[in-house]
């Protein structure tokens, strides 16, 4: 019975256990709420999920997930496949805008698939957007063309707005939008991303999940005047990890949980 009072003390005293967070560091909701999140009654990537993401105090911005249709225009999607998640089948990459207007999320609410066009642009004004950008077609397993890409996203002026930064694992897309864009490098190797950051002057920071990089690594990027991003951060125990690691940006799949830690 004694041992099991302490043990109760000792799980309380865990679960209140204070963190220090980092001022600097900002919290972006992954996939605007989440991917398969707990704390969102919406599909990740929609409207609904964007909205209810930057309603909450203390949320810095959003990271969406891009991919390009074959009229050149953008859409707001995370999956591969649209039947994996809409009542649509193939591929965004292969379907034209019109196609692609009429589709919705099979869940409770059939929230639409969103456009990345200057609506939505101007809804997130002021905030930070992380913009994930989809270079492969899983249909045809062939690369989009990175100037298809870059076309699409000058076209919506984001080259001139600084709240926004491009996320790529591909060089050659990296090479393609750095001079214009600021653009973080996705990787799961820090070794790796270490090298690209000294390598590629022009790349401003890694995206890199929580459990692959330490404290140390963090400081090491900064060192090199870079910036960090930690994702795949959703339990209480692994976002308080990240915390403390002091990353510049911490993108979260429960951001509930990440701003009840932060305050």
């Amino acid at each position: 019975m004694r041992f099991i009072k302490i043990l109760i003390v000792f799980i309380l005293f865990v679960s209140c256990e204070k963190v220090s967070v980092d001022a600097n560091t900002k919290i972006i909701g992954h996939a605007a709420m989440g991917l398969n999140s707990s704390s969102s009654i919406y599909a990740n990537n929609s409207l609904e999920a964007i909205k209810l993401a930057l309603s909450f105090s203390g949320c810095d911005g959003i990271e969406l997930d891009l991919q390009l249709d074959n009229t050149g225009q953008l859409w707001l999607y995370h999956d591969e496949f649209l039947s994996s998640y809409t009542n649509a089948n193939g591929c965004i990459n292969d379907m034209e805008s019109s196609a692609l207007s009429e589709v919705f999320y099979q869940t409770i609410h059939h929230e639409k698939l969103v456009k990345f066009d200057l609506e939505l642009i101007k809804l997130v004004a002021g905030k930070t957007i992380f913009l994930d950008l989809r270079h492969l077609n899983p249909c045809t397993l062939q690369y989009i063309d990175f100037q298809l890409i870059k076309q699409a996203l000058e076209n919506l002026g984001i080259a001139e707005k600084d709240n926004f930064i491009c996320i790529t694992n591909r060089l050659e897309l990296l090479n393609e939008l750095s001079d214009d864009f600021t653009v973080f490098f996705a990787t799961d190797v820090i070794s790796y991303g270490l090298q690209i950051l000294t390598d590629y002057s022009t790349c401003a920071g890694l995206v890199i999940r929580n459990v692959s990089i330490t404290a140390s690594d963090v400081a090491a990027i900064h060192l090199l005047g870079k910036e960090v991003v930690i994702f795949e951060v959703r339990s209480p125990k692994g976002t308080k990890a990240a915390f403390r690691k002091s990353p510049d940006y911490l993108m979260t799949d429960e951001l509930r949980t990440a701003l009840q830690i932060a305050n």
